[in-house]
C-alpha cells in the first residue's frame, strides 16, 4: 500500500503486472522446479500477449486485500480467455 500512497504522492503511475491467478495449475515440486519456473513464464507471457489490464493499486489500498486480488485476477481470466480464443481463431484459418 505504501507503494501507491508514495506514487500518487510523486505524481508516478503506479502499475502491478499481474497475480498468479487460480488458473495456473503447474504444481511446484521443489524449489528449484524448472518446469514450474517454465510454465510460470509461459502463463505470464501470455498474460502480457493478452493486454491484461495492470492494476494501479497496491492490494489493499482502495479495496480489502482478498477483493482487490479476486478483482485484478478476474481481470486476467477475461483478459486470457479472449486471448486464447483469438489465437484459437488464428490457428484454425491457417
Amino acid at each position: 500500500m505504501i507503494s501507491t500512497a508514495v506514487t500518487q504522492r510523486d505524481g508516478v503511475g503506479f502499475n502491478l503486472a499481474s497475480y498468479i491467478g487460480p488458473d495456473f495449475k503447474t504444481p511446484h515440486k521443489s524449489e528449484f522446479d524448472r518446469h514450474y519456473m517454465n510454465s510460470l513464464f509461459n502463463y505470464a507471457r501470455d498474460l502480457s500477449r493478452a493486454g491484461y489490464p495492470w492494476a494501479h493499486n497496491s492490494p489493499g489500498f482502495n479495496l480489502p486485500v482478498n477483493e482487490a486480488v479476486s478483482l485484478q485476477v478476474k481481470r486476467q481470466q477475461q483478459a486470457l480467455k479472449a486471448y486464447r480464443a483469438k489465437q484459437s481463431a488464428k490457428k484454425a484459418a491457417q
